[in-house]
Formats: structure tokens, sequence, C-alpha cells
């Protein structure tokens, strides 16, 4: 590790962290931990792939720094923000935000105007998360620190009790085993009628892990040999993943679960709001349904594409159930799908967007707005992916109507973008 004092934070850069300036050097990096404006020492640690640093002291501080609540701050890398209040972070979601659509979209857009759909609101939130273990003469959980190192969690604030209280139960678990297996992490999942943990290593599991009882406390216990494979339910039943609003949309393996349902419902809100009555949908992305099914009694025909089998198969059981008959599914990726849709003539008055953290690019989102006849919403997790799709928008002649927010992990600095575009008829 090495020390350097005097570093000059000069403005926010890449989500939780700052670009700084030591002044005897002229040399430039980021850190995490500090407010533009403040004068810090930084500690350096030289990890394999890049080098982090981060604020270890405080010499000249700056407005809006806070004592973090959470006992683990700063060394835990899990939440980045603890050192600024929510209302700070809520406008340092909204600066991001603008940047990277001035950047990648070619798009100019007031940042007083980005709407905080969900507001930052931190402790007890996130209902799945996976954490590192380690073997030390008795088994630890948790996430590492800026130098690599394992950090055990045993009171961590962002997770749900529930999920917090599995952590305890699946190390009390592997402790009766000691050393004789290889675990390599460990992820729990809140579902409805439960918490699920997933064990994980990183080749074929020792025999003793399969002869583990599932503890009291968890409603299912799996085993996942490698970070690719499926997991292998050994006891219980997964449960289904938390409801947003009223409906369920598959298991906790099956299905996304979103990091904070009931945030998640608020901004279902926001884009029923702003789809409205509808003749006809495409939820390009749709997973496992949860929002195409807040949304089917608002469209006439609605047809929802993923390219997850699961997840498809998923939603179609679901929207059977509930007599959804107007809802059609299509498996595949949508840079497949969506050019066939335009071969068969099809066109949607509205289109919704929800991908993970990679952009769709030019072939899709070409496709996506040939098809779409007035709206077209963007949900992005990643804003700068998301941005790159949204710059093709632009160039097609789409105008952005609404832009908001909705944090789903506090005090990380990650937000889901949601942007609201139309173009005239």
């Amino acid at each position: 590790m090495i020390r350097r004092e005097g570093i000059e934070l000069l403005r926010w850069f890449s989500r939780d962290k700052c670009l700084a300036r030591d002044p005897a050097t002229g040399d430039t990096f980021l850190v995490r931990g500090g407010i533009p404006g403040e004068r810090v020492t930084i500690a350096e640690h030289a990890r394999p792939w890049r080098t982090e640093r981060e604020v270890v002291a405080v010499e000249q501080g700056a407005a809006g720094r806070i004592t973090p609540a959470c006992s683990h701050a700063p060394a835990c890398t899990g939440c980045s923000l603890l050192h600024i209040d929510e209302a700070a972070e809520d406008n340092l979601l909204r600066l991001t935000i603008t940047e990277v659509l001035a950047r990648f979209a070619n798009l100019d857009w007031p940042t007083e105007r980005i709407e905080a759909i969900v507001p930052t609101r931190r402790g007890g939130t996130r209902v799945r998360a996976r954490f590192a273990a380690r073997f030390d003469g008795g088994w630890q959980l948790g996430l590492r620190d800026s130098a690599g190192n394992l950090l055990p969690l045993p009171d961590c604030r962002a997770n749900h009790p529930a999920v917090q209280q599995g952590l305890r139960t699946v190390t009390a678990l592997l402790n009766t085993l000691a050393g004789a297996a290889a675990v390599t992490s460990v992820e729990l999942l809140l579902g409805d009628t439960g918490a699920a943990a997933i064990l994980e290593t990183e080749e074929a599991p020792a025999p003793a892990l399969r002869q583990l009882p599932l503890p009291g406390g968890l409603v299912a216990l799996g085993l996942r040999a490698g970070p690719k494979a499926p997991p292998e339910l050994l006891h219980g039943a997964w449960p289904r993943i938390l409801p947003i609003g009223d409906e369920h949309a598959g298991s906790v393996v099956e299905g996304w679960q979103h990091p904070h349902p009931t945030a998640a419902a608020t901004l279902f809100d926001w884009v029923a709001a702003r789809v409205g009555e509808v003749p006809s949908l495409l939820d390009a992305t749709s997973g496992a349904g949860s929002l195409t099914l807040r949304l089917a009694l608002q469209a006439a025909t609605l047809t929802a594409v993923d390219a997850s089998w699961e997840a498809v198969q998923a939603l179609r059981a679901t929207a059977d159930r509930l007599g959804h008959h107007h809802l059609q599914t299509r498996g595949g990726k949508i840079e497949t799908v969506a050019p066939r849709l335009l071969e068969q003539h099809h066109r949607f008055h509205t289109t919704l967007i929800n991908p993970m953290r990679s952009s769709l690019g030019p072939v899709a989102m070409q496709a996506l707005s040939d098809l779409t006849e007035r709206r077209l919403l963007y949900l992005a997790p990643a804003p700068r992916a998301g941005a790159e799709d949204i710059g093709l928008l632009v160039a097609n002649g789409w105008r952005a109507r609404d832009i908001g927010f909705a944090n789903y992990h506090p005090g990380t600095g990650h937000a889901m973008m949601a942007i609201c575009m139309e173009r005239d008829p």
C-alpha cells in the first residue's frame, strides 16, 4: 500500500469516484470515498488488473460529507457513497445521467429535469446478494475491501434482514464441515416464502456438500458447480420471486429477482402512466415478465420477446394462468426477432426496452425504431450502455419526453435510467 497526501479532488467521475490530482506530480486518477473540492490523503492498492485508490483521511473537507451509518465503511466496497447524504446521492445520479446522455447519445437534457422516480432510501433493501467465501480455521462470508481481502459482514445494513439472517445460517452450516468443502461463494435470494441459498464451487462439489441438511431458516438449498452452471436443488423448494405490485413471475432461479421489489413497483407505475391505453405494445426484452404483466391490461395486443427460453416459458405460464390470452411470447435475441417482425409487417404503437447491462446495438435499435409508431420507453440498468442505444434513436428523429432514475442499489452510484421517447405522428 502507498499513501499520498495533499490530493485535490476535482469533480465527480465514473458514478461513485472523484477525478483527483496530485499537485506534487501532476498525476490525475480516480479516487473513491471523496467529495469534489476536498483535499485528502489517499491509499493506493495495487491489484493484478488495476490500482484502487481510496480516501483514508480528509485534510480539508467539503459541504455534504456525513459520517457513514455503517460500521464497515469505508473498508467495504459494497457501498461506496455512504459518506454523502441521500439527497446528494440523488444529485450525483442526475449528474451522471446528464453526462452520459450528452456524451454517448448527443442528447442535452437539463440536470434539474431528471426525475427521482425512486429516490435514494438506504437500509435493508437488497433481497439478492452474492458473498465470497473463505475457510481460515472457520468459514467467513462477506465482500472484498479495496485491497482485495475478504471482509465479513455480520451486520450489513444494505441487506434485507432475511438475507442477512440467511448469511449467518449458511455460515453456521458450513462450519459443520470445517474445511472439507471448497466453496468459493454463496448466493442468498429472498423469495415469497423465505430465503434460499446457493453454494458455489469452482469444480465438482465434494460429496460432503450434497449431504448437508436444509437448515432451519432457509426454504431451499442449492449447489452450483461454477458461475455459469445452473443451480442444482438439494433440499426444499425454490420460492417465487417477491411480487412487484400484485403479481409473481417465476421462481428465484427462473426469473430475474429485482434487488428492490417495492422500488420496482414505483418504477413500473411510472412506466405504466407513460404507456397509457394503447392498441399494441412490444416488450422487446421481457425477461420473466414482471413489467409485461403490469402492462398487460393496457394493451389490446401485446408481444413479449426474450433471449432466455426459461424466462419466456415462465411468462407464458403466468399469462395463461391470469387469462392474458392476447399476450404473445417469442423466444430469441431481439436483434434477430425484431428484423423478422419487420419482415412480417408488424408495427407497434409503443415499445418497451429493458435490456441487461449491454447496449443492443445498431441492428436491433434500427429495427425497433422502424417497428415503433409513436412511443418508446427504455430502462437502462447501465446508463452508459443505454445511452449508446438512445443515441441511435436520437439520430433517427426520436425526442426525449421524460427522463428519470430508480435507485435500486442505494449507496453504490448505480441506478436504473428511465427515458420516455416520442416522435411526431
